[in-house]
């Protein structure tokens, strides 16, 4: 985890006035798990310190939304965002046309976009996996987010995997898998055991929350413990890993292929 000057959530706002917190935008990164000051930017209380949590939740799903179609539109006219998930779009891009691979998504959201439009690009499943009913429902609302070739399983990951042998499912062989759900080390690394199979010798691993911003950043809500089992992954001799600090909101996004048994 890099070290660098905490932000502060207490203390006067600008000429000594009073913070005014709302969902919004920090440093151009619109992020769902708490709110800031809309004048000076600074973090508010996180989202599950909050009384009023159903309220909350509703703001951002009300802002996730709207920004829906227009995050579509961007993908399909190439505007690839870098500070977003730009480069992760242009990693799968590679990867898939050199794999004749599925992809798996766990934790859907702005991503889903890419690997949508992806899918159909290439003629490829796409499997993707989110606990929320909210969100999933938001997303399927939303004309273009899940593409035609997309499978949607609103469901706990642990259950997705468990449920691999039905034969709706199957045994997807995989290019690419994005772990994105659960932000806490315990999960991540179970996600990370359980598709870890399911993926072709050199396809791909991406894991998001790998690198964060400061100490409170690996709280549950934001980055949690995802950067412990990066620097596990670091260690074995079985995978490629290197992790793109400069994108995927600046928060880390960790490349991980598996290498050819035949390379070993």
């Amino acid at each position: 985890m890099r070290k660098v000057k905490r932000i502060k959530r207490k203390g006067p706002c600008v000429n000594g006035e009073e913070h005014n917190f709302v969902p919004t935008k920090r440093e151009g990164v619109e992020h769902s798990h708490y709110d800031a000051c809309s004048k000076c930017g600074a973090i508010g209380t996180p989202i599950d310190e909050r009384k009023d949590l159903t309220k909350f939740v509703k703001i951002v799903d009300d802002m996730e939304h709207k920004g829906l179609k227009d995050l579509h539109d961007q993908v399909v006219r190439g505007d690839f965002q870098w500070e977003r998930w730009g480069l992760l779009r242009c990693l799968s891009d590679f990867a898939l046309h050199y794999s004749q691979g599925d992809i798996l998504e766990i934790g859907c959201g702005e991503s889903s976009i890419h690997f949508s439009r992806l899918a159909e690009i290439y003629g490829r499943k796409c499997y993707h996996v989110e606990f929320s009913k909210s969100g999933v429902e938001n997303m399927k609302n939303t004309k273009g987010y899940f593409g035609s070739n997309s499978k949607v399983f609103n469901m706990k990951s642990d259950d997705f995997f468990s449920s691999l042998k039905n034969a709706d499912i199957g045994y997807p062989s995989l290019a690419i898998a994005f772990i994105d759900g659960d932000h806490m080390y315990e999960q991540v690394k179970k996600d990370f055991d359980n598709v870890l199979p399911y993926v072709l010798d050199d396809g791909y691993i991406f894991l998001h929350d790998t690198y964060p911003r400061t100490e409170d950043w690996t709280v549950e809500q934001r980055c949690g413990t995802v950067y412990e089992l990066r620097h596990e992954l670091e260690e074995r001799d079985d995978l490629d890993v290197f992790t793109f600090t400069r994108t995927a909101f600046d928060i880390g996004l960790t490349m991980v292929r598996k290498i050819n048994k035949n390379d070993l």
